[in-house]
């Protein structure tokens, strides 16, 4: 089970629309009498009269299913999931919940009928040149290249010979992360081995500096927008902080959001198979480079372990300054006292009221916790 064009669309909620026509059980063990009505989502519901446990059995047959294949845009992009602008890219938003559904549905205790998840496909070439210069038919593969069609068949097959056992290497994933100590780079890496590219398996020449987010290994995002520095360095992905400096405890890496495309531009990011760019191992599977590495890693792999610097300031006679006290009774223990702030990046209209505490008992005089509540 691949196609997720349509079914795509149920998002978030696609274990709890199709698992009980796979299992005959809802995502909470109970079992389904059919006929049934489905209900799932907020309200959404379906007639069946029927499940698939009436076709098979489950002694002897076994279901391979495995996320979503890439999908692309079809228009300039912020990030992984909004247009340029900030609107949503529902359609990239659904492919991401709807794969995070998946794999939920597939660690349920009655999801017996699964055979271990294979791999997600993401190599291969999606559509094909536009009549009017743009890029058409974005989530079918393409026909006119054996990187297109023939290329997911050959890693479809994969997928069904990682999951029913017959291949044993191991399924690319980012399992490691190194946040450098000073915060110069961030390292991700496999245990299934040394990442590398299509582009650079082919030795193919560089993608030209043209656009930010066209960087040597594309997927990832550095707080939410696109890296602008991601290099191959032995074996593993290095991904520098965009606009150059250093990461600090504030900063978050993503990998494989919305459709897992690392795309940006269209149709330019098309036209120039930016797709080649995307991480994979080379496992040893046969007639293709290398086996995409999985989009959405846990959570717990990119988890910031920099160490916390305390924000400061300094005060002066034109600000920051405080306005009351001025100077602090001898004998004090504690001053509570509240100020107006505003962030640079946000509009000179949106302001917060802060409270912080002083505690002078805890022998630090020029440092405070400051906490803030608004409405903004």
């Amino acid at each position: 089970m691949s196609c997720y064009a349509s079914p795509g669309n149920l998002a978030g909620n696609y274990g709890q629309a199709l698992f009980p026509l796979i299992s005959g059980k809802d995502t909470a063990g109970a079992t389904v009498t059919f006929p049934a009505t489905i209900n799932y989502g907020s309200g959404q519901s379906y007639h069946a009269d029927h499940w698939f446990g009436e076709f098979y059995d489950y002694a002897e047959t076994k279901w391979v299913i495995f996320g979503p294949h890439r999908f692309d845009i079809d228009a300039d992009m912020q990030d992984a999931t909004h247009y340029a602008g900030g609107a949503p890219n529902t359609n990239l938003e659904n492919k991401q919940l709807v794969r995070e559904s998946v794999r939920a549905m597939l660690s349920l205790p009655s999801a017996t009928m699964f055979l271990p998840q294979g791999i997600e496909p993401a190599t291969c070439v999606n559509g094909h040149d536009g009549d009017a210069g743009g890029w058409a038919e974005l989530s079918d593969r393409a026909g006119n290249t054996p990187g297109g069609v023939q290329a997911l068949a050959r890693l479809t097959a994969h997928a069904f010979l990682r999951a029913s056992g017959l291949s044993n290497w191991p399924v690319p994933v980012f399992d490691n992360c190194l946040w450098e100590l000073t915060g110069a780079y961030v390292d991700a890496w496999s245990s299934a081995g040394p990442i590398t590219t299509t582009r650079l398996a082919r030795a193919e020449a560089a993608l030209p500096a043209t656009f930010l987010h066209w960087t040597s290994v594309m997927g990832s995002q550095v707080n939410g927008a696109p890296a602008q520095n991601a290099q191959l360095v032995a074996g593993r992905m290095r991904i520098f902080k965009n606009g150059g400096g250093n990461f600090t405890a504030l900063d978050t890496i993503q990998f494989g959001e919305g459709g897992t495309s690392g795309q940006i531009q269209f149709p330019e990011d098309h036209a120039n198979n930016i797709w080649k760019n995307l991480p994979i191992v080379a496992v040893g599977a046969a007639g293709v480079n290398g086996i995409t590495v999985r989009p959405l890693p846990s959570d717990a792999v990119f988890t910031n372990t920099l160490p916390a610097v305390a924000l400061t300031f300094t005060t002066s006679a034109t600000g920051p300054y405080f306005v009351s006290p001025t100077n602090v009774p001898a004998g004090t223990a504690a001053i509570i006292f509240s100020g107006r702030f505003r962030l640079l990046s946000l509009p000179v209209t949106t302001q917060a009221i802060a409270t912080a505490l002083q505690d002078f008992s805890r022998g630090s005089r020029r440092r405070c916790r400051l906490s803030a509540m608004s409405n903004m």
